[in-house]
C-alpha cells in the first residue's frame, strides 16, 4: 500500500518530535565550557552582579515564552474546533 498524505504527515510530526527530544547537544556543551571559562576569569563581585543581571534576564524570558506558548496552545485549540466540528 503507498503511503498517504496522511502518513507522510505522522511520519514528519514524529520526526521533528525525535529531534526536538533527542537533539545533538554538542554545541551545547561547548557553550557551557566556554561560559564556565569566562565566569572563573570574573572577581567575585562582578562574577555576583553577572548572575543577578542573568537570572532577571531569564525570568523576563520565561515569562515571555510562557505567554507565547499559552496564545500558541489556544491558538491549536481554536483550529482544532474549527476542523472538527
Amino acid at each position: 500500500m503507498e503511503p498517504t498524505a496522511y502518513d507522510f504527515l505522522e511520519e514528519m510530526i514524529m520526526e521533528r518530535i525525535n529531534q526536538i527530544l533527542h537533539g545533538d547537544l554538542k554545541g551545547t556543551k561547548i557553550f557551557y565550557k566556554e561560559q564556565e571559562a569566562i565566569m572563573k576569569s570574573l572577581d567575585q563581585e562582578t562574577k555576583d552582579k553577572f548572575e543577578e543581571f542573568a537570572s532577571n534576564m531569564l525570568c523576563i524570558s520565561a515569562e515571555e515564552c510562557v505567554a507565547v506558548y499559552k496564545d500558541a496552545f489556544l491558538d491549536g485549540l481554536r483550529l482544532g474546533h474549527k476542523a472538527f466540528r
